[in-house]
């Protein structure tokens, strides 16, 4: 299972010690940019018990999510799924999902030379 690391504070789904607390996320693609497609900007909804939405700040369900890929040009994305060992999420400031990134997209080289090099890293797991 890939691990993930989010610092963007202002995520519904962010929780302490920059993990995230939705059980699967998606990282989505936009040019040459990979984001999370899954955020939510927490100043956009009501949380509480006096509303009728669901207060998702209380509520963790996996501090390492499954990460599904839409990004079919990322190295690490195997079957609409990322493989990669970790990935980090960055967002400072994001009102919406494309404002965030994944900073662990890795486009895929055509000829894929240098894959090696990427597995020495350990950033890649089967």
């Amino acid at each position: 299972m890939t691990a993930t690391v989010c610092h963007v504070q202002s995520c519904i789904h962010h929780h302490s010690k920059e993990s995230c607390g939705v059980d699967q996320i998606s990282v989505a693609v936009q040019g040459s940019r990979a984001f999370c497609s899954t955020y939510r900007n927490h100043h956009l909804y009501k949380t509480g018990a006096d509303n009728d939405t669901l207060d998702m700040n209380t509520q963790i369900t996996s501090s390492n999510p499954e990460v599904g890929c839409q990004a079919a040009a990322c190295f690490y994305n195997q079957d609409m799924v990322c493989y990669a060992a970790a990935i980090e999420v960055f967002g400072d400031n994001a009102v919406d999902s494309t404002e965030t990134r994944c900073n662990t997209f890795l486009p895929r080289d055509e000829d894929d030379s240098g894959v090696e090099e990427r597995f020495e890293f350990g950033l890649h797991v089967d």
